[in-house]
C-alpha cells in the first residue's frame, strides 16, 4: 500500500487530460484501489492464528489452564467477531457472491469499521492529505463511487505477487510467463502471473473505453459515467504499481549504466508517519545493498515458506515483491500514516476523534496509553457519535457520515461490552498491530544499520533472509518504491509509472466519443499496450540500446514514452474483454485463501483446547499427586518423598492423558460444547483418579 500520496500525484498529471466534470473521480478511483487493501479476508483471518496463540502464551501460559483464555476470555469468539469467519457453507470454489464491494460475509468488525473510517476520509477529500487536491467534491456523487468500487486487496489489482498456495505465500508460483515476445519469439522474461494479471488490465481498459470513452456524455447517466471513470484509475493503478512494486527500475538501470551505484535523492527528514523513520535511517551503503538485492530471486529452505539465510539467486525474471510475515507492518505503518499520521485540521468535521487515533498510532508511548483510555471512554459514552450528531446539525456533515459514525461506535462499543476481560474492541487491537510493526520495522533497521558494518555482506549480500525482514529478497518491503524514504531509485520508478500512466491516459482521450464524428467501430488492443510497457527491460521494444524505457530513465522528470504505436482491433474481435472475462478466474483464488486460513485457524484452536486439556491435567494432576503422596504416604522422610515423587509422576500421567483423551472425545462430537465439557470431564476424572491411584502407590512405598 505504501505512500498513497505518490499516486494521487501520477493522478493529478493526468486529469487534466480528461473531461473536467469526471476527472477528480480518476483520482478517486485510484485512492479507492489502494484504500480498499484495509479490507482483507484472507490477511484478517489468517491473522487470527497468530493472535489466538500469541494471547493464550501469554502471562507465564495461565490463559492455557482450563482454558481461561478460549472459555472464560472467549479470546477464539473475539478474533473471530473483529476479523472475521467465511460463511461455513462457502467451500473452496465457490464466491462469496457476485460483487465484491457488496458481498462481504467474511467481513469482521475491523473490516466494517474501517470501511466507515474509509467512507469518512473518501467524503471529505479537505482533511485527507492524500485527496487534498480533489476539493470540492460533491459527497453523494463520492459515495455511490465508494459503493461501487471500495472492494478488498486482490493481488491483480496491484500487479502483486500471488500468496498461492495461500500455505507457501512467499514462495508462491514461480512459473516463467508462456507469452511470446512476439508470434514465433521467445518467451516473456517475466513471472507467468503477471500476464495473467494484465489479461485483466487489459479487459477492464476495454470497459472504460467501450462504455466511457466512446459514449458521448449527452445523454448519458452522469453517475455511471463518474464511476467508470473511477474505475479508469483503478486500472491505471495496476500500471503505475508495475513500476514501483518491481525489479524492472532496478534492471532497467542495470543495463543501462552497468557497474554504476543506484541513484537516490536526499531522504527527507523523519517522519514518525513514515515507517523507515523508526529506526536509524539507511545510508548510502544501505540503498546499494538494496540496488543489488532487489536485483535477485529468493532461496528458499526445503520445501517451506522460509527463505533461506544462506542464498539466493540472480534474478533472470522480472516480477513484483512478495508478502511475508513481516511486510504488513511496513505498509500498514505508511498507509495508516498518510491518512491519519498529521495532525487534524482545526476546521475537520472529526477533528477530535482523528486527532485521538492521530496520537493512538503515532504518539509516544504515554500518549497512545493515554489516547486509548480517551477513545474507549468516548465510545462507551457516545461521545464521538454526540460530536457527529452536532456537526449534522451544523449542516457540516451528511447523514450517511452521521450513520457511518454510529456503525462504527457500535461496533466498537459492543466489543466493549461482550469482551470486557480483553477490553481491546477494533481500535485497540489495531493499536497493539502497530506497536508490534513498529517494534518489527525498528528491528529491521537496526540489523541493516549492522550489516553496514560487515565487510563480507555490506552490498553484496545474496542472502535471501539476512534477518533484516525490510530488505527480505523478493519482498514487497525491499521492492517497493512508492514511499519517499523508500530508495534507491523512487525517482526513476515515479517518472516511469507517471509516463507510462499518462501515455494510457492519453491513448484513452483519444478514443473519446467527442473526438471522433461517428462511434468507432474497433477498439484499441490494450493486452498489446500493456504488453509492450509490463515487460522485462532487456526485451522492450526499440532494441538493445535505443528501448523505450531509456529516455524516461535519463530524464530528471517524466516524458512521454516513445516507440508505441496504437493497434486498433475490430470491436467483434476484442469486444469481448469488455465483459472482463479474466476477472473471476483472478478473484477467485484469494476468495480460497481466505476459507483456508480459516480452516487452520480452527485446526489450531482445536489442537490448543486438547493440548491444553492435558496441560491443565499435568499441572493440576502432578499437584494433586504430590499431596495426596505426602498424606497418604507411609512416616519416614524418605517414604514420604518416594510417596510424593511418585504421586507427581502418576497424577500428572493419569489427569494429563485423561484430559487431552477425553477433549479429543468431545472435540468428535462437537468442537464447541462437545470439546469442552469432554475436556473437564477428563481433567476432573483425571484428578479424583489420581487421588486414588497416587494414594494406592503411596501406601504401597515402605523402604
Amino acid at each position: 500500500m505504501g505512500d498513497v500520496t505518490t499516486h494521487s500525484q501520477i493522478a493529478k498529471a493526468i486529469m487534466p487530460l480528461l473531461p473536467p466534470a469526471e476527472a477528480k473521480f480518476f483520482e478517486v478511483g485510484n485512492w479507492l484501489t489502494d484504500v480498499s487493501q484495509f479490507r482483507d479476508p484472507f490477511a484478517h483471518v489468517g491473522g487470527k492464528r497468530t493472535f489466538f496463540l500469541r494471547g493464550i502464551d501469554q502471562f507465564a501460559l495461565i490463559p492455557r489452564l482450563f482454558h481461561i483464555g478460549d472459555v472464560f476470555l472467549g479470546v477464539d469468539d473475539y478474533l473471530d467477531e473483529v476479523l472475521g469467519v467465511p460463511p461455513e457453507t462457502r467451500v473452496k470454489g465457490q464466491r462469496p457472491g457476485p460483487d465484491p464491494a457488496r458481498d462481504r460475509p467474511d467481513d469482521g468488525s475491523l473490516a466494517k469499521w474501517l470501511r466507515g473510517f474509509m467512507l469518512l476520509a473518501t467524503c471529505n477529500p479537505l482533511s485527507t492529505p492524500p485527496l487534498a487536491g480533489l476539493a470540492p467534491l460533491d459527497k453523494q456523487e463520492t459515495k455511490r463511487v465508494f459503493d461501487a468500487l471500495f472492494t478488498q486487496y486482490f493481488p491483480h489489482e496491484h500487479l502483486d505477487f500471488p500468496p498461492f498456495p495461500p500455505d507457501l505465500p512467499q514462495r508462491g508460483t514461480r512459473d516463467p510467463s508462456q507469452v511470446p515476445v512476439s508470434a514465433g519469439g521467445p518467451p516473456r522474461r517475466l513471472l507467468g502471473y503477471l500476464d495473467q494479471q494484465l489479461e485483466y488490465v487489459a479487459d477492464l481498459l476495454t470497459r472504460v473505453e467501450r462504455d466511457w470513452a466512446n459514449v458521448a456524455a449527452a445523454g448519458a447517466d452522469p453517475a455511471k459515467r463518474r464511476e467508470l471513470v473511477a474505475r479508469f484509475g483503478h486500472a491505471s493503478h495496476a500500471v503505475e504499481d508495475w513500476f514501483f512494486h518491481s525489479n524492472f527500475v532496478e534492471m532497467a538501470w542495470r543495463t543501462a549504466h552497468a557497474g554504476q551505484p543506484a541513484p537516490h535523492a536526499p531522504l527527507p527528514p523523519p517522519d514518525p508517519a513514515e515507517a523507515e523513520s523508526l529506526g536509524p535511517a539507511p545510508s548510502d551503503t544501505t540503498l546499494q545493498r538494496r540496488f543489488h538485492r532487489r536485483l535477485r530471486a529468493p532461496s528458499f529452505d526445503g520445501d517451506g515458506d522460509g527463505l533461506s539465510t544462506e542464498t539466493s539467486t540472480e534474478a533472470a525474471l522480472a516480477y513484483t515483491g512478495s508478502f511475508g510475515a513481516d511486510d504488513i507492518f511496513f505498509t500498514l505503518i505508511d498507509a495508516l500514516g498518510h491518512v491519519v499520521g498529521t495532525p487534524p485540521k482545526a476546521d475537520d468535521p472529526f477533528r477530535d476523534p482523528k486527532l485521538i487515533l492521530h496520537k493512538m498510532f503515532f504518539g509516544t508511548e504515554e500518549e497512545r496509553e493515554e489516547s486509548f483510555a480517551k477513545w474507549k471512554a468516548g465510545v462507551i459514552a457516545g461521545t464521538w457519535v454526540a460530536k457527529a450528531q452536532t456537526a449534522r446539525r451544523l449542516g457540516l456533515i451528511e447523514e450517511f457520515e452521521l450513520q457511518a459514525v454510529k456503525e462504527m461506535n457500535d461496533l466498537e462499543k459492543k466489543l466493549f461490552d461482550d469482551y470486557g476481560c480483553i477490553g481491546l474492541g477494533i481500535v485497540g487491537l489495531l493499536q497493539k498491530v502497530m506497536e508490534t510493526g513498529r517494534e518489527a520495522v525498528k528491528g529491521s533497521l537496526e540489523r541493516s544499520r549492522e550489516i553496514d558494518d560487515d565487510a563480507v555482506h555490506k552490498i553484496q549480500d545474496s542472502r535471501s533472509d539476512n534477518e533484516a525482514p525490510g530488505e527480505n529478497i523478493g519482498s514487497h518491503s525491499l521492492m517497493a518504491k512508492d514511499s519517499v524514504r523508500k530508495e534507491p531509485l523512487r525517482g526513476p520508478a515515479v517518472n516511469l509509472a507517471t509516463s507510462v500512466a499518462t501515455y494510457v491516459a492519453t491513448t484513452m482521450a483519444g478514443r473519446m466519443a467527442s473526438a471522433s464524428p461517428t462511434p468507432p467501430a474497433d477498439l484499441v488492443d490494450w493486452a498489446e499496450l500493456l504488453r509492450f510497457f509490463v515487460t522485462h527491460p532487456d526485451q522492450a521494444a526499440g532494441g538493445a540500446g535505443t528501448e523505450w524505457w531509456r529516455a524516461v530513465l535519463a530524464a530528471p522528470n517524466p516524458v512521454p514514452p516513445q516507440g508505441h504505436t496504437v493497434v486498433l482491433k475490430p470491436a467483434a474481435e476484442v469486444g469481448q474483454r469488455a465483459g472482463e472475462p479474466h476477472l473471476a478466474a483472478l478473484e477467485q483464488p484469494y476468495y480460497d485463501a481466505a476459507v483456508y486460513a480459516e480452516e487452520q485457524f480452527k485446526k489450531t484452536v482445536d489442537t490448543a483446547m486438547v493440548l491444553d486439556s492435558a496441560y491443565t491435567g499435568v499441572i493440576f494432576g502432578g499437584l494433586t499427586g504430590l499431596i495426596t503422596g505426602l498424606v497418604a504416604g507411609n512416616d519416614g522422610p524418605a517414604n514420604k518423598t518416594l510417596s510424593a515423587l511418585s504421586g507427581l509422576l502418576l497424577g500428572a500421567l493419569v489427569a494429563g492423558g485423561s484430559g487431552a483423551l477425553l477433549a479429543l472425545v468431545g472435540l468428535a462430537i462437537s468442537r464447541h460444547a462437545g470439546v469442552v465439557t469432554g475436556s473437564y470431564l477428563g481433567i476432573a476424572g483425571g484428578l479424583v483418579a489420581a487421588v486414588f491411584a497416587s494414594a494406592a502407590v503411596a501406601k504401597a512405598i515402605d523402604v
